[in-house]
C-alpha cells in the first residue's frame, strides 16, 4: 500500500517522491501544484492594509469569467491575500490572468440597491463629515480609504460626493478587483493539488486496476478537498479501504 503523500510542506516529510515511483511504473499523473495556500497579488490596491481582516465574498476570475467563490474572513498581507476563503480559491489560480474580486458588503446581507440607499442616507445626514467616513462600520477605515482610491474618488466631505462618485464607490465595494501574481508555493500549502490519476484505481478498494495487489491512496492520488479535515478524512478512508481489501494481512507480512 503506497501512501507517501503529496509534495506540500516537504519539511513534514513528504516531497512527492512516492508519486514518481508510480509514474515510473506507467501511471499518469497530473501536474503537482499547491492547494489551500495563500495567494500573491499586485499589492498596489491593498498597500497599507497588512494585518487587517475583513469578512467578504471572494471570487476567483480566470479569463474574465468567475470560476469559484467563497465567503469568509480575508487577511491582507504584505504579499497579497490569505485566510481560509482565499486559500480555498487557490486551486483555481492557474495563471497570471487570474484575478481576485472582493465583494465587501455581500456578507452583510445587503443587495446593491439597499447598500446604495444606506450610503445615500449617510451622505445626506452627515454632509459636513469627511467623505471616507461614508463607509464607517461597513469596512475598516484603511479599507475604506483603499476603496476610495480604487474608485478614483477624492471628495473631501460627504456633500462633495456626486452621483457618479457614488456609482463608482458602489461598483468598487461590490467588485474590489486585485490582479493575481501567483501562489505562495508548496512550502506554504496545506495540500497538494494533482497526483496519480484515479482512473487506474478502484474507488471501492483502492486496488490498482493495472497491477493487482498494489494499493495507493491519500495525496498520492489526484484528489484534494476543502479546508476542514476533508483531506485527512480521505487519507484515513483510503487506509481503511486498502486495509480491508488487502490480500496480505499485517501479521502475515510480519511473518
Amino acid at each position: 500500500f503506497l501512501a507517501g503523500g503529496g509534495a506540500a510542506q516537504e519539511k513534514l516529510g513528504s516531497d512527492g517522491s512516492c508519486i514518481r515511483i508510480l509514474q515510473q511504473m506507467g501511471y499518469p499523473s497530473s501536474t503537482l501544484r499547491p492547494a489551500l495556500t495563500q495567494i500573491e497579488t499586485d499589492i498596489r490596491p491593498i498597500r497599507g492594509l497588512e494585518g487587517i481582516r475583513i469578512k467578504a465574498k471572494v471570487t476567483a476570475f480566470a479569463g474574465g469569467r468567475p470560476v469559484h467563490s467563497e465567503r469568509g474572513e480575508v487577511l491582507f498581507t504584505s504579499y497579497g491575500l490569505s485566510g481560509v476563503c482565499v486559500m480555498q480559491c487557490a486551486r483555481y489560480v492557474d495563471e497570471e490572468e487570474t484575478e481576485i474580486s472582493l465583494h465587501l458588503y455581500d456578507v452583510l446581507g445587503f443587495h446593491e440597491e439597499e447598500m446604495r440607499a444606506e450610503l445615500e442616507r449617510r451622505a445626506v445626514q452627515n454632509r459636513s463629515y469627511p467623505a471616507e467616513r461614508l463607509l464607517t462600520g461597513i469596512v475598516p477605515p484603511r479599507v475604506g480609504h483603499a476603496v476610495f482610491l480604487a474608485a478614483g474618488v477624492h471628495a473631501v466631505q460627504m456633500k462633495d460626493i456626486s452621483d457618479e462618485m457614488m456609482n463608482r464607490i458602489l461598483q468598487t465595494m461590490g467588485d474590489f478587483r486585485i490582479q493575481v501574481k501567483g501562489l505562495k508555493g508548496m512550502e506554504s500549502a496545506q495540500v497538494t493539488r494533482g497526483g496519480i490519476s484515479t482512473e487506474f484505481f478502484s474507488d471501492r478498494t483502492l486496488e490498482s486496476k493495472k497491477d493487482p495487489g498494489l494499493f495507493a491512496g491519500g495525496e498520492m492520488l489526484d484528489v484534494d478537498g476543502d479546508c476542514g479535515g476533508f483531506n485527512l478524512m480521505f487519507a484515513f478512508g483510503c487506509g481503511i479501504l486498502a486495509g480491508k481489501n488487502g490480500r496480505i494481512t499485517a501479521w502475515e507480512a510480519h511473518k
